[in-house]
């Protein structure tokens, strides 16, 4: 029976070394909570990060619209004063060249009735 006992002895403390072996290398169910807690606690803060980032970048967003449609505007209003002085200018020219026209045709018209 020693020998039976001594052979039981052995059988557990091969048993306590395996079940310590078994906890040393597992999660508790403790330990488990804890991560998911602080896994929830950096996405929660992930998201107001990111959430303040997207904030920030459509306040930009905004704020250089309002600058191209400031530019914009400008830029129309340019655009229609050079228009119109374009036309003005031209059609100042035209008159001028028909006006040339028209006074030559005259000094044609009477250098050809005169007889030259």
């Amino acid at each position: 029976m020693n020998h039976d006992s001594r052979s039981f002895e052995d059988d557990l403390l091969s048993l306590k070394a395996d079940v310590a072996v078994i906890r040393s290398n597992y999660v508790t169910k403790a330990e488990l909570q804890a991560v998911r807690i602080e896994l929830k606690t950096e996405i929660r803060d992930v998201r107001l990060d990111m959430k303040a980032i997207e904030a920030n970048v459509l306040r930009r967003l905004d704020a250089l619209k309002m600058e191209l449609k400031e530019d914009i505007s400008r830029l129309t209003i340019d655009n229609e004063k050079l228009r119109g002085e374009l036309h003005a200018t031209l059609n100042g020219q035209t008159w001028r060249i028909i006006g040339a026209i028209f006074s030559w045709v005259v000094a044609v018209y009477f250098i050809a009735r005169a007889g030259y």
